[in-house]
């Protein structure tokens, strides 16, 4: 093996060791906000799997996706089905964080929420299963 081959093949060596340690001594950049954005979109998503099934025995269609989403806070949102061809009732669904389903009106009519039994807990399927206990109900 020639000198130029060698030398070629330590510089290599010496820039991807800089490359690396370079890396080590960079801060990384603060990512609140995009925690927050996956927080509020994960939220949604768990209000809509528990309203849709708090509400499967009450209505005579099935509810796909909310007609509109309200976030009130971080920790609470409001999910809108208007009428359409599957469902002819206004419905709307509050769905807290920390206390699962705190309202849920139909055709303008509220519902008790205490009784409701959601089943299939959602929080057992994610990440976030230490942080959420009472989906769907109160305790």
């Amino acid at each position: 093996m020639d000198t130029r081959g060698i030398i070629a093949f330590i510089l290599v060596l010496a820039g991807g060791l800089a490359f690396f340690i370079s890396g080590k001594f960079v801060q990384p950049e603060p990512n609140g906000q995009y925690g927050a954005i996956l927080d509020s979109q994960k939220l949604g998503g768990y209000a809509r799997e528990v309203c849709v099934k708090a509400l499967k025995d009450k209505l005579d269609g099935t509810l796909y996706s909310p007609t509109e989403v309200r976030s009130e806070g971080k920790e609470t949102v409001l999910l809108i089905w208007q009428p359409t061809a599957q469902s002819d009732h206004r419905v709307e669904c509050r769905y807290e964080q920390a206390r699962g389903i705190s309202g849920l009106r139909i055709d303008g009519k509220d519902l008790e929420t205490r009784g409701i039994d959601i089943g299939g807990d959602p929080s057992n399927q994610g990440a976030g299963k230490q942080t959420e206990s009472h989906w769907g109900h109160w305790k």
